[in-house]
């Protein structure tokens, strides 16, 4: 709107309003006026319809905007996207022509003007901000690295012999790329540790240059702003240096801006020395988008000479970001942003070392650096690990604590061919590792105060020698615990309940040998756990399972068995998603040095057996025999004080042997079952009266009398064997009385009858039928002499004296047993050593003595293929041998006690393994085998 069309517009509305509008208008075009003809940020702050007035305007002088424009170039203002063409304001055609980032472009002056009214706007500024001799600027669309490139290359054409640059160290990757990227080899110049702070080694600066040669120096490449506990350079010294031997000083003020002291260091280097150029960051300083920096100089043709150094045009965007902020702001908008500031940086400050203080840190005493605070982290550092360190910076970051760095110990990094140690520390050896934050423009006291919280919430490092049951419960936000370098012995089961938010927790370098089976339950949200640098031998079972978040778990440096204790841990490590870092074996011998990671299986089977006492029956007994009767099982016990045979049965509910049927008699001294076909018997042999047989009724569920047995032939019953040789059944009584015959009785189906009279007069205790290379044999034990073998003969049908077993005196029962397909008997005797005697070469040899006074049986068993042998001892403990199968004999294994044991009875219920163990004296005891895994 000109005033002919304000004045046209009085004939269509009120004159009085129109004026009003003209002159809201004019107010306006006044600001615009005085940007124009001053150059400089307006002292206050243009509205945001002035400053899109303005804009609106100098696109119109875009020849992209013309209307009736005609394009026929290759690069005409031409843009597909609406929304993009208002994103620019429609301010297409860039800055500068080609060869030259300054020069005007005939088709676009609105974009021209734009470019120049912002590098005199910033200038203005960087004088206002303390540089208030800088002679000129531009703003170039590259960020600060790229600048510093710039300036790099445009020396090049003033000292052509150099080749080096002279840099103090800053780590930052950007600086150092800059110069590689220009063609040039940085010497690098390590900075001197003054208190906490870290300066610029001048003296050494110089040592650099006469080493080379100041012709062979491109230039001093200095630095203003950085990160705590490295300050900025020393700018005046360099600065003085340069001048005294004529090389060029690129500064570079990255952030330096809204730092006056950052500024007046430039200020005074250019008044005492040389300072060529000093590039700055626009997002950092004046928070705009990332993209563009500042070139500016207290020379003006060499500003100039840089700009012209940029090949062809340039995005007018960074330009018109900042103009768009320093119109908004004005010049006391900004000034109160750097005021503000500089306030923060007090508060951080004071805020800092409250927390620093409550956690044991201190803030690290760098009154040089005017924007970066750091904290110490010594109470992370572990022995020679920065894991911790480092999880607190991640751990930071994921908790949206962005800015604030943490800085280890010792860490490398190559760049351009060089290697600098300690990187990000700015020192090769700096004493602590450390955490830093910026007070830089734009930071509110929120920012801080959340920030500080969170690292409060997160850095806990503790001083104990126990961890207590719920010991950190009242801190339910934390989100690490770092409890290095204590005395710490034991960690308590549910040690850390109450932390449902923790991550992080480090128990290194403590004197933790193992600890409880729950220490970690509840810690559904942890993700990085180290018990690194510890005693550990091994861990309990199933340790980690309520770790459902873990990412990381660090058992380095412990002292691992790997035996079955570490079993577990080596079938978790195959199993678990999470990162786990060597577990290194420490023993036994032949394991020393192994991964426990790499490994499938331990050498050991790791897992043991036990007899642990099941059930009580109230009842005396002499002999315990089982049998299996549609697929339940069933025990038969001779009990002579009660009179009875007392059938139990298995009960799979209550898993139990419970009372089933009660055949009764007179000083029963012995119960043996027999299953043929679908029949059932249970021989009952009694001192007086006679023996009986009885049949199960199915109908009634109970034993029923069948048969008496030949009273004329058994005296004195000692002992019932069953057995089956081709298809025929048969049982054998052993008959212990002088008078006595033992007797063979045989299956007819319709009963068992005596079949033949074995020897008399020997008194006889015990008999026992067995395989004897393929050939059906008996062996019968007397008291009056030694055991006699029996084998069977097909032609007549019955048992030939075949021999006997020689120095075999006194046994009272002989129990065969086989180890491999190898025959072994054992051979109970009352008064001295039981034996135990190996077939071969046709005949049985001793390879054990068994230390047996007071014995009336070895019972021989198997379960899951481990050979055990059970001696009764009326005198003194029962003795349980476990079969060693390298030395071929058994090893005492477990003592148990039992009064008077008269048998020890192997019952198999299908899943579970009992012994029966039959007692004179006392109640009949039943142990369950169990088997016992080891890794738990």
């Amino acid at each position: 709107m000109n005033p002919e069309n304000f004045s046209l517009s009085e004939r269509i509305v009120s004159q009085s309003y129109v004026r009003q509008g003209s002159q809201a208008r004019r107010g306006h075009e006044q600001l615009i006026r005085q940007l124009l003809e001053q150059g400089k940020c307006p002292e206050k702050g243009w509205s945001e319809s002035t400053v899109e007035l303005f804009l609106n305007e100098l696109a119109l002088m875009d020849s992209n905007n013309f209307l009736g424009n005609c394009g026929v170039g290759e690069r005409e203002g031409r843009v597909a996207s609406g929304l993009v063409a208002r994103r620019h304001y429609r301010l297409i055609h860039g800055i500068g022509r080609s060869g030259d980032i300054a020069a005007v472009q005939p088709k676009a002056a609105g974009s021209s003007l734009l470019n120049k009214l912002t590098n005199s706007v910033v200038l203005d500024v960087l004088r206002l901000s303390g540089v208030r001799s800088a002679a000129s600027c531009f703003v170039v669309p590259m960020a600060t690295g790229m600048s510093l490139s710039l300036c790099f290359l445009t020396l090049r054409h003033r000292r052509p012999r150099a080749r080096y640059i002279v840099w103090p160290r800053i780590d930052q990757k950007s600086c150092f790329k800059a110069m590689v990227t220009a063609g040039y080899e940085p010497v690098v110049v390590e900075n001197v540790l003054e208190g906490d702070e870290l300066r610029t080694d001048v003296a050494a600066v110089e040592r650099q240059i006469q080493a080379l040669g100041a012709e062979s120096v491109l230039c001093v490449h200095s630095t203003t702003s950085c990160f705590a506990p490295r300050v900025p350079d020393r700018i005046e010294e360099l600065a003085t240096l340069c001048a005294k031997y004529d090389i060029p000083h690129i500064v570079n003020n990255a952030y330096g801006v809204q730092s006056s002291k950052c500024m007046h260091l430039i200020q005074q280097g250019a008044r005492v020395g040389r300072v060529d150029a000093f590039v700055q960051s626009l997002d950092k300083n004046f928070m705009v988008p990332v993209g563009g920096a500042i070139i500016a100089g207290f020379d003006e043709a060499f500003i100039q000479e840089i700009s012209q150094m940029y090949p062809g045009r340039a995005s007018a965007s960074p330009s018109l970001d900042v103009l768009i902020t320093l119109l908004g702001l004005g010049a006391g908008g900004y000034k109160r942003l750097l005021a503000e500031r500089k306030e923060m940086y007090s508060f951080l400050s004071q805020e800092l070392g409250s927390l620093a203080v409550a956690h044991g840190e201190r803030v690290l005493h760098t009154p040089h650096n005017p924007i970066s605070l750091a904290m110490s982290l010594d109470g992370l550092r572990g022995d020679g690990d920065n894991k911790a360190v480092t999880q607190l910076g991640s751990m930071l970051f994921t908790r949206q604590v962005s800015g604030a760095r943490v800085i280890p110990l010792g860490k490398e990094q190559t760049l351009g061919g060089h290697t600098f140690r300690g990187f990000m520390s700015h020192s090769e050896a700096y004493p602590v590792p450390y955490l830093n934050a910026a007070a830089a423009v734009g930071v509110t006291r929120d920012d801080v105060v959340l920030c500080v919280k969170r690292l409060d919430r997160s850095l806990v490092n503790g001083t104990f020698s126990e961890i207590k049951e719920a010991m950190f419960s009242h801190m339910q936000s934390l989100q690490l615990l770092l409890l290095n370098s204590n005395s710490l012995t034991t960690i308590r089961d549910d040690a850390f309940s109450g932390l449902p938010h923790l991550e992080y927790l480090f128990i290194e370098s403590n004197q933790l040998e193992t600890a409880s089976k729950y220490s970690f339950r509840g810690l559904r949200d942890l993700t990085h756990l180290s018990l690194a640098n510890n005693k550990i031998k091994a861990l309990p079972r199933d340790l980690f399972i309520d770790l459902d978040s873990l990412i990381e778990l660090d058992l380095r440096g412990n002292a691992f068995e790997c035996d079955c204790r570490a079993k577990w841990l080596m079938s978790w490590l195959k199993s678990t998603n999470a990162t786990v870092s060597d577990v290194l074996c420490a023993g036994p011998e032949a394991m020393k040095g192994k991964r426990l990671n790499d490994m499938t299986s331990l050498h050991n089977e790791c897992t043991s057996t036990d007899f642990t006492l099941h059930q009580s029956v109230a009842s005396e007994s002499l002999s315990v025999d089982t049998f299996t009767y549609k697929n339940d099982v069933y025990v038969a016990i001779a009990a002579p004080n009660t009179e009875s045979c007392m059938v139990m049965q298995w009960d799979h509910i209550e898993m139990n042997f419970r009372t089933y049927d009660n055949i009764t008699g007179q000083s029963i001294v012995g119960c043996k079952a027999v299953v043929i076909q679908s029949l059932v018997f249970v021989i009952v042999a009694q001192l007086f009266g006679g023996s009986h047989i009885y049949q199960f009724d199915d109908d009634q569920s109970r034993f029923n009398k069948f048969q008496d047995i030949e009273v004329s032939k058994i005296s004195k019953p000692n002992d019932i064997e069953t057995f089956q040789i081709a298809g025929d059944w048969f049982f054998v009584i052993a008959d212990s009385s002088k008078a006595g015959l033992s007797t063979l009785y045989k299956w007819n189906d319709k009963g068992f009858y005596s079949h033949q009279s074995l020897h008399e007069w020997f008194r006889d205790t015990d008999a026992e039928f067995l395989d004897v290379d393929g050939k059906a044999h008996l062996i019968l034990a007397s008291r009056s002499q030694v055991p006699v073998i029996y084998q069977w003969s097909r032609s007549s049908q019955k048992f030939v004296q075949q021999g006997d077993i020689p120095n075999m005196e006194d046994v009272v029962a002989v129990k065969h047993f086989r180890v491999k397909e190898e025959l072994y008997l054992a051979m109970t005797r009352y008064i001295g050593d039981s034996k135990l005697l190996h077939w071969g070469a046709k005949q049985f040899v001793e390879i054990q003595a068994l230390p047996s006074r007071g014995s009336m049986v070895l019972q021989p068993f198997s379960f899951k293929e481990r050979h055990y042998l059970a001696l009764g001892s009326d005198y003194t403990f029962s003795q349980i041998y476990l079969w060693d199968a390298q030395e071929k004999q058994f090893e005492r294994f477990k003592e148990v006690y039992i009064q008077a044991p008269r048998s020890f009875t192997l019952v198999s219920t299908g899943r579970r393994d009992f012994i029966f163990s039959s007692s004179f004296k006392g109640n009949t005891q039943i142990f369950e085998h169990i088997i016992i895994d080891l890794s738990l």
